[in-house]
């Protein structure tokens, strides 16, 4: 919210990585090996957090630390098992 307050870029931002953490969870959940999934979705979402922070520091300097923490949050919070398909046993 205090991002929103000091540049409204920061709501754009804030979308665009929570849509593109969402795709990559989806397209993870198609790989069927549980270790290979695991796998892209870290290797995705810490690439996604590292390239829209660069996005970030250079076209809103301004809003640079409240957006790491809110990308740090969503990294930490969202659970990609969530986007996985269930196997029954």
């Amino acid at each position: 919210m205090f991002g929103t307050l000091k540049n409204p870029v920061f709501l754009a931002f804030s979308f665009g990585y929570m849509a593109t953490l969402t795709l990559s969870y989806i397209f993870g959940s198609k790989i069927q090996n549980t270790a290979m999934n695991l796998g892209y979705i870290w290797i995705s979402k810490w690439s996604c957090f590292v390239i829209f922070l660069a996005a970030v520091g250079m076209n809103a300097p301004n809003i640079f630390l409240e957006s790491m923490f809110m990308f740090v949050l969503f990294n930490l919070t969202i659970n990609p098992a969530y986007f996985m398909k269930k196997e029954i046993v």
